[in-house]
């Protein structure tokens, strides 16, 4: 086949509730997405997602997809749903209940009877008990009943409470019982423990030793580890993805070292930590993604370069994938997940214009149905085409990104907002629909997103190249990015806005506080504004994070202060906003602590938003329509075009 019908019925759906061309309310951007996290039944009989409540929770919903019949299973009154999945008969799921990025983890019944508690989130109050983790490492397809996790053992207390207890390790974790056996400590100094998640075997470690990081590789059968690779300070260019179907040899995504420099799926020997055989390296981006069946057999990989692409080794799933290519021409279908005999997939179909929806794949009806829409009051014929850009740094370096232009501008300069992105290491923009450049777009402003050096997808020798750039050359590219912008006539000197959450926060206080002239105004979200807290201890933080900000952001005290906007806020000439929440683990409200009393100290113009329930940005619904609409009142009165 060339094209595939895709079948007339569509469960969730529902009527597209199309804005008026114009602009398109706040709410049809950041609202709930009707479905996400999608996942199948062992089977591929039923359907498990993300789903918006009336109350305004983010809950659990299934689909019988035989009966064609959808109905609610959970809404937890303590927290949004971040993550379902399936374990035998039962439905997983876990959310955040404070913000502060420690989950939960429970079983529940598809009927919505026999919820189980199998860890509390962290608590806060007692934080010297540290927090009952049980991230899901593997979902053990061959054992009824459990799943491996990594975490501490637990123990009720007299007052029925939940307690951390026991080693940090592997334990299997009954998911009818809540009963954890340790499996195996993890040792100190481990910074990375991988496990297969297919058949939930510990087969390497990466480990702390000095100044360096190693890499080793599980003899198989033994306790015994074998160096394959050794790495200066906290750099990691070998990261192991999963085993072979027949467990002899790990995969492994080299991203440097050894004459390669992009993402490369290789081979390596479990019992020598030698490299075998190079599975396949793109001439061109990166590998992301490995893409293999629920028993482990390696069937293509996603390959990242200015739009997602997928290459097949299965000779089935390449020509059925080209079959639905051509059905969503200009789209990217992505494979979500797949049934234990492969007979049943689940298929994601987005573009930079479609926020996406999703269908399911029967390999014996032939038959392809939709099952969902992420937004359904998104029309993507009122979305702005995400035009792939690149340009020259100052220094020759070659940057890439994405201009996205309001519709009908192409031939006129408007004001532009530079919008760095987050991380910023080995993070980078893509090619998809992006929900704030369209927003932004929607609303007359075109959106420059810069993947600047240290950003991953370009080479492992681009992203090094950001090491110890904090508002050095990582700026200098966003600077030159303006400067392109304006020669470019995309649009013109003293239109220009800053915006940017997390690192992208910082990036956006750097340039109002480096580079003050450029821009017009600037919005920084949860941003750091002090370098110097970011090498602190605290109990969220991993192993080897010391390691990490001594390598990547850099240690020494003038540098640290020279680089950090705090210090410069009198340099700020234009009106700021600013957005933080009260639970960051990442970026501690301290940062907006000491950046508002600067701002107060030096008389500047600012504006700020500090949500009490809130982490590392706003995932409450609630709370991101605030944020967003508080944004475009902002830029309405501060980036209007000039006459």
């Amino acid at each position: 086949m060339k094209h595939i019908v895709v079948m007339g019925w569509s469960l969730l759906l529902g009527s597209a509730a199309w804005a008026s061309a114009g602009l398109v309310p706040v709410d049809h951007f950041f609202q709930t997405s009707a479905i996400s996290g999608a996942r199948l039944s062992d089977d591929g009989r039923r359907l498990v997602m993300r789903v918006p409540h009336e109350s305004g929770r983010i809950s659990v919903g299934q689909i019988d997809l035989e009966k064609r019949k959808s109905s609610l299973v959970v809404v937890p009154s303590d927290y949004d749903v971040d993550f379902v999945l399936w374990k035998d008969d039962l439905i997983l799921f876990g959310g955040d209940a404070g913000g502060n990025e420690s989950y939960s983890l429970r079983s529940i019944k598809p009927d919505g009877t026999d919820w189980k508690d199998l860890n509390e989130s962290y608590d806060p109050l007692r934080a010297l008990e540290g927090p009952v983790m049980a991230q899901t490492v593997s979902l053990l397809r061959a054992d009824p009943g459990e799943i491996l996790t990594q975490g501490y053992g637990a123990r009720r207390t007299s007052d029925g409470r939940m307690e951390a207890a026991g080693s940090y390790g592997l334990y299997r974790l009954n998911v009818r019982t809540g009963r954890r056996t340790l499996v195996e400590t993890i040792a100190d100094k481990t910074v990375s423990t991988y496990v297969d998640a297919v058949s939930g075997r510990s087969y390497g470690r990466l480990m702390q030793q000095g100044a360096d990081t190693v890499l080793e590789l599980r003899v198989p059968g033994t306790q015994d580890y074998v160096v394959a690779a050794r790495f200066p300070g906290a750099e990691e260019y070998l990261t192991p993805v999963g085993l072979t179907a027949d467990g002899a040899r790990c995969l492994v995504l080299i991203r440097g070292g050894g004459g390669f420099d992009r993402g490369t799926l290789a081979e390596y020997d479990l019992r020598t930590g030698k490299q075998v055989r190079i599975a396949y390296s793109p001439p061109a981006g990166e590998v992301t993604d490995v893409i293999r069946s629920r028993r482990g057999e390696l069937w293509g990989v996603r390959v990242e370069t200015d739009r997602p692409q997928f290459v097949w080794f299965d000779p089935g799933m390449g020509r059925l994938h080209a079959s639905l290519q051509a059905t969503f021409p200009g789209q990217v279908v992505e494979l979500v997940d797949n049934s234990m005999d492969g007979g049943i997939l689940l298929f994601f179909v987005h573009s930079d214009r479609d926020p996406g929806t999703y269908y399911v794949w029967n390999q014996k009806k032939a038959g392809l149905v939709a099952v969902g829409k992420a937004l359904p009051k998104i029309d993507p014929k009122q979305m702005a085409e995400r035009t792939p850009i690149s340009y020259p740094a100052r220094d020759g370096l070659l940057i890439h990104g994405y201009l996205t232009r309001p519709l009908g501008s192409k031939d006129r300069p408007v004001s532009l907002i530079l919008l760095p992105h987050g991380g910023p290491f080995g993070i980078r923009d893509s090619w998809l629909f992006d929900a704030e450049a369209q927003f932004l777009a929607n609303r007359g402003y075109a959106v420059l997103q810069v993947n600047f050096r240290g950003s991953g997808g370009y080479g492992y020798d681009f992203q090094r190249a950001g090491k110890q750039e904090w508002g050095g050359k990582m700026q200098d590219d966003l600077t030159d990015a303006v400067r392109w912008a304006i020669a470019g006539k995309i649009t013109t000197a003293g239109n220009v806005a800053i915006m940017g959450a997390s690192y992208g926060g910082y990036a956006a206080l750097a340039g109002l506080t480096f580079t003050p002239e450029l821009y017009r105004c600037g919005i920084n979200t949860v941003g750091v504004s002090d370098l110097s807290f970011l090498s602190k201890t605290t109990t969220w933080r991993g192993r080897g994070y010391r390691l990490f900000t001594s390598a990547w952001i850099g240690e020494d005290e003038k540098y640290l202060h020279d680089r950090s906007p705090v210090h410069f806020v009198e340099r700020i000439r234009v009106p700021t906003l600013h957005a933080y929440g009260e639970n960051d683990p990442r970026v501690d409200i301290q940062h907006w602590r000491v950046l508002e009393s600067a701002l107060k100290r030096h008389s500047k113009e600012f504006e700020y938003l500090r949500d009490a329930e809130s982490g590392h940005g706003f995932q409450d619904e609630k709370a991101r329509l605030t944020y967003y609409r508080t944004v475009e009142a902002f830029l309405a009165r501060h980036l209007q075009p000039r006459d």
